[in-house]
């Protein structure tokens, strides 16, 4: 039964390693093989739940994309000793659930701050889940990518939780690249607008700022140990 096993496995990380010189997906700085169980069963000639159960396990590393509209699974193969690493897209997905809860939160600030609007809850609500916009999941994969590995999710919960205090550090860096008439595409200040609710774009814009609440906040306690920030 185990050299069974073994031919199997060895088959199947053939098949996904030639479909990635042949018809590299790129994502993430990975190539990966983008193909539906449907045709890896036709390729294997084993059923889907088997092909599945391989590729769900290491040596294979997966994800879900939205290819052509399709929802597929792509696969890579990882190298010997290599760490499987989530890939932005990924952690975005990740980030967006909490971004999309926290803005439940918040969305009765947000309307009082308008001109009068009233709310409803169903203003944010589509398909039973809370909306989220192309710009802000663009903003997401932004910054994590830009954010410590690791940590993204831990930063943007920090933000939303203390906007206040992640707003004073963007207009503290912004104050001081316009004092020092940097160039720095970090640290754009014209026109900005900073809201008193959680807005993606000005995160995005200043997410230095956002890394500085969230060691602000963490080091020294349990939370920084484990990631390694200490107390300065």
């Amino acid at each position: 039964m185990k050299s069974v096993t073994g031919q199997r496995l060895k088959i199947i990380v053939k098949l996904v390693e030639s479909e990635i010189v042949a018809n590299a997906y790129e994502r993430g700085g990975y190539n990966w093989a983008a193909v539906s169980m449907a045709e890896w069963a036709e390729r294997t000639g084993w059923s889907e739940k088997t092909v599945r159960n391989y590729l769900d396990r290491p040596p294979f590393y997966s994800e879900k994309a939205f290819i052509n509209d399709v929802r597929v699974k792509i696969v890579r193969v990882l190298s010997p000793g290599e760490e499987a690493r989530k890939t932005p897209q990924r952690v975005a997905n990740e980030m967006r659930k909490a971004w999309a809860n926290r803005r439940i939160d918040h969305a009765a600030i947000a309307a009082a701050a308008e001109a009068g609007t009233p709310w409803k809850i169903d203003d944010l609500i589509e398909d039973g889940k809370v909306k989220v916009s192309k710009t802000e999941h663009g903003c997401l994969v932004g910054l994590a990518e830009l954010w410590p590995y690791g940590h993204q999710m831990a930063i943007l919960k920090w933000v939303l939780e203390d906007w206040t205090g992640f707003i004073v550090l963007a207009k503290m860096a912004a104050a001081a690249a316009q004092d020092a008439e940097t160039d720095d595409p970090d640290l754009p200040v014209q026109d900005t607008k900073f809201f008193n609710h959680p807005t993606l774009p000005v995160v995005r814009k200043f997410w230095k700022a956002a890394v500085e609440l969230y060691v602000a906040k963490v080091q020294g306690s349990a939370e920084g140990k484990k990631f390694g920030i200490l107390a300065a």
